[in-house]
């Protein structure tokens, strides 16, 4: 049983790691450009305002000064993209994941020890 599982714990770790990291990464870059250029009125509102920002249209429960107003607009333009950038870069690797699954598995079946080169009819 434990074979056919193909390292499950240490993709799902992977998986787990890579969308904290994202989060994590959405978070603090916007958290640090807005306190460092003092757009929000407490420096408690930094970490916050991305997570109101990019699930709004750029404007929540927290506004910004008043020179700074336009871009939470920005600020949820930008949020789209980052959103579209994170799904494609988890979906790339998903694919990898199942790319090396089967590798695995066709290794398996045909009795090969080195599971990591595939024949060459079998790398189109």
């Amino acid at each position: 049983m434990a074979e056919r599982r193909f390292h499950f714990a240490r993709y799902t770790a992977i998986v787990t790691a890579v969308v904290v990291a994202l989060l994590a990464l959405h978070v603090a870059e916007v958290a640090v450009f807005y306190h460092a250029r003092g757009c929000l009125p407490t420096s408690l509102l930094p970490p916050f305002f991305p997570l109101v920002s990019y699930s709004t249209v750029g404007y929540g429960n927290l506004p910004l000064n008043s020179e700074w107003r336009p871009l939470g607009g920005v600020e949820a333009l930008t949020s789209t993209l980052m959103v579209g950038w994170s799904t494609t870069l988890m979906l790339s690797l998903v694919a990898w994941i199942y790319t090396r699954r089967i590798r695995l598995w066709k290794a398996k079946q045909s009795g090969r020890t080195n599971a990591n080169r595939l024949p060459a009819s079998a790398q189109k």
